[in-house]
């Protein structure tokens, strides 16, 4: 069972010690071995989560790029540098350097606030209602968090902290649209993760780039029913190739929506630090076997 007095202890220090790779790499390591419940092996590294942990590590690519495509404006600005990439890029109703400057934008429709130098945070807003105290304590903590430091990936490093606010997407429920998430290997998809019912009760699929249910699960539950092949897939399988090419081992996020078009929300560099189990384990060892068959020696 993996330690919360661990994890907790690891946090802490993560916020005291200094940063740069010899700490980072020493927490990053501790924190796997923690979560992941076996001694990851960096050095050759069998397992999906040993070879995002490897590639955070020992990362080979443009970092300037990394940095780049991972704060949310530049993002963009990246999509928008290549024509036929425009058509993917999310419409921005707004970039804010605090609270008070955006709070005024939220409720002109439904829109959906995240940081742009973090991963995972949003808040979704209606416009039905104001923004409650612990709303604005959550979004000045945003603005006042060293992602990097928390972290340790360097692709946060030096990102300026700053507020997007973008429409909300939505489903032909007009429930917000779900997340498809193409794990990436060398421009060769292995793995289409599908999150479903996200700010509710939040639960998984996995399928292969053919839209085969696969049997396992990571971090949420697996949800058990099917859903249809997406009218988009191919197109998608496309995309996310075309923007993972400059990255070996990454994930691209889409959201394949109603009306047939693509959208990108972001690409991950290294999905839960390369430090997030599956269910069964065996999963782990089976993807980076798998993984590793698409990589040059």
């Amino acid at each position: 069972m993996r330690s919360r007095r661990v994890h907790k202890a690891l946090r802490r220090l993560k916020r005291r010690l200094p940063t740069g790779p010899p700490f980072d790499r020493t927490l990053d390591y501790l924190s796997a071995w923690n979560r992941l419940e076996y001694r990851p092996n960096v050095r050759s590294p069998r397992s999906l989560n040993e070879l995002f942990l490897a590639s955070k590590h020992g990362f080979k690519g443009d970092m300037a790029l990394a940095r780049r495509v991972t704060d949310k404006v530049e993002f963009k600005e990246w999509l928008a540098e290549t024509p036929k990439w425009c058509q993917l890029i999310v419409p921005t109703l707004g970039v804010f350097d605090s609270l008070e400057r955006c709070e005024r934008r939220i409720f002109d429709r439904d829109t959906i606030l995240k940081p742009t130098h973090m991963s995972g945070p949003v808040l979704i807003f209606d416009q039905t209602r104001t923004l409650f105290d612990d709303e604005k304590k959550r979004i000045r903590r945003w603005l006042r968090t060293d992602y990097y430091r928390r972290s340790r990936e360097p692709n946060y490093k030096g990102i300026r902290k700053r507020l997007i606010l973008e429409p909300v997407l939505f489903d032909k429920t007009g429930e917000p649209a779900r997340d498809f998430k193409f794990l990436m290997v060398r421009g060769h998809c292995l793995f289409v993760q599908v999150d479903h019912d996200r700010f509710g009760e939040h639960a998984q699929q996995f399928y292969s780039p053919d839209w085969n249910l696969l049997g396992f699960a990571q971090a949420y539950p697996r949800h058990p029913e099917p859903i249809d092949r997406p009218a988009q897939l191919d197109a998608a399988l496309d995309a996310a190739s075309a923007l993972a090419r400059s990255f070996p081992l990454c994930r691209v996020d889409l959201y394949l929506l109603p009306d047939g078009a693509i959208k990108a929300g972001e690409i991950t560099l290294f999905p839960h630090a390369g430090a997030e189990p599956f269910t069964p384990p065996e999963a782990d060892l089976e993807l980076g076997r798998k993984a590793r068959a698409l990589m040059p020696d």
